[in-house]
């Protein structure tokens, strides 16, 4: 929560890609900071890997 706080004050809107939800807690994690901060929007790759960036951003960019 404090990581997202700072950027959140400033007015941004925080797209955060996380590892798989399965594997670590960080998505649940980003999930509670978004409900009390709001402004933070978690995407669960459901991956453990360097790529999973790249393939949740092409997912997300066909969503739109």
């Amino acid at each position: 929560m404090d990581y997202f706080r700072p950027w959140v004050e400033e007015g941004y809107e925080i797209i955060h890609i996380n590892i798989g939800g399965a594997l670590s807690s960080s998505h649940q994690n980003c999930c509670l900071a978004a409900s009390e901060l709001g402004h933070v929007y978690p995407v669960d790759s459901c991956n453990l890997s360097s790529h999973c960036g790249p393939n949740t951003l092409g997912i997300l960019f066909e969503t739109l």
